[in-house]
Formats: C-alpha cells, structure tokens, sequence
C-alpha cells in the first residue's frame, strides 16, 4: 500500500493513517483501538472514514516549546529523590517540592528549562 500524506492547514505534511486519526483510541490494555469499529489496528493501517487528529490539525502554529533533556533529567532526578525520602521516612508529604518549585531551582542554578529552537 502506498503512503498517504495530506498538509494541514500550517503546511505539516501528515501521513494518513490510523495513527494520525482523530477516531483513533489508546487502551492499556489492547493498544490502537479503531473509535468507530472498536477494534485493534495498526499504525499505518486506514480506512476511508479517517479524519486528522485535532492535535495534528494544530502543528505547526508557533509558539511551542520544547523543554531541555537536562531539565527532564533534573526534574526526574529531583522527583524520585523527594519519593526516596517520603517513602524513607526522611521528610514529609508536607515537605515534597511541586513541579513549579523543582522548576525554578532548575532555572536558578542553569537557566531556562526550554532549548533554543
């Protein structure tokens, strides 16, 4: 079967195919999940009721970020410390930093969380 590509309206060629589908279901337990027939698929597998995905639709339009691997390496870091420590007994739930906090001690010691793009 040849592959499909349609351009969404910001000019991001999308390959049809279920994985790209707005109908397309994720379960934990059976994977790609068809919305309309409900049964599994796979990836490059269409049919002709597929629609693009509402998130597919969007890319492309400026403005989003992508955040560093060495701030998603601190953060994760930072995070199973903090349980380590609960689960040890070391500190308090009361005490566990949340996302924003482990954020900004990120940026104060390196800078932004985001890469230039």
């Amino acid at each position: 079967m040849k592959k499909k590509y349609v351009r969404n309206e910001h000019g991001i060629n999308i390959k049809v195919c279920c994985a790209s589908c707005k109908l397309r279901k994720i379960t934990s337990d059976r994977g790609r999940v068809c919305g309309l027939s409900g049964k599994k698929v796979k990836a490059n597998h269409c049919c002709d009721q597929w629609e693009m995905s509402r998130r597919l639709q969007n890319s492309g339009m400026s403005g989003g970020k992508v955040k560093s691997y060495r701030y998603l390496t601190f953060y994760r870091k930072r995070w199973i410390e903090q349980r380590e420590a609960l689960t040890s007994g070391r500190i308090t739930a009361a005490a566990i930093l949340s996302a924003e906090d482990i954020r900004e001690e990120y940026e104060q010691e390196h800078g932004s969380i985001y890469i230039n793009l």
